[in-house]
């Protein structure tokens, strides 16, 4: 399996990923160059997971998500964990990051998203500042997705918080230490 981990960060669930695709399988791991430009101490925690090539599975891209270098129909999975939203104020267009998503994935492959849950009725508007609320609405991610050609095939309800009421961003000091609420959907490419 080749995985495409978007935003991947830190590197974490890129890693997570390396271990579950085994030494037949491939992650490439995406951060988009403002990432870098914004945390002076990214580069070194990509550089901690490189080391020795301790992940000799995964590749770490850095690239604008609206236009990727990877080839067409290469991957069987994207990876979109509670990152999503970032697509809307870290540069570049999203739909066209959405149509890079459907670009890259095979026939058959799925795109996993897992975000903070925006007001219902809110689309992106709560996802286009760098300090702003971070997050986005199901609804609109899922008609965003499907607008490129995407077909819904599954969500789950696992990650619900019913107790948060979807106004204030994830990093906010009323909600340190509590889990936001948080949608997961998964999609297919026909």
């Amino acid at each position: 399996m080749k995985a495409f981990d978007f935003f991947t960060g830190s590197g974490y669930y890129a890693e997570l990923m390396a271990n579950v695709v085994g030494d037949k399988g491939h992650v490439i791991a995406h951060n988009p160059p403002k990432f870098y430009e914004m945390f002076e101490s990214a580069r070194g925690w990509i550089d901690g997971r490189q080391k020795d090539n301790r992940l000799p599975n995964v590749s770490f891209i850095d690239e604008q998500s609206d236009a990727l270098k990877v080839p067409s129909n290469s991957v069987d999975l994207v990876m979109a964990h509670l990152v999503l939203h970032d697509a809307y104020w870290i540069g570049g267009i999203p739909e066209q990051t959405l149509a890079e998503f459907y670009r890259i994935l095979k026939p058959g492959g799925v795109i996993v998203v897992i975000d903070h849950a925006a007001v219902k009725g809110s689309g992106a508007s709560h996802a286009l500042e760098q300090k702003g609320i971070h997050r986005i609405e199901e609804d609109f991610v899922v008609k965003s997705l499907e607008k490129v050609g995407f077909k819904l095939q599954s969500s789950s309800d696992a990650f619900r918080n019913k107790q948060d009421d979807r106004t204030q961003a994830f990093f906010s000091e009323s909600l340190k230490g509590k889990k936001t609420d948080r949608f997961m959907v998964k999609l297919v490419k026909p």
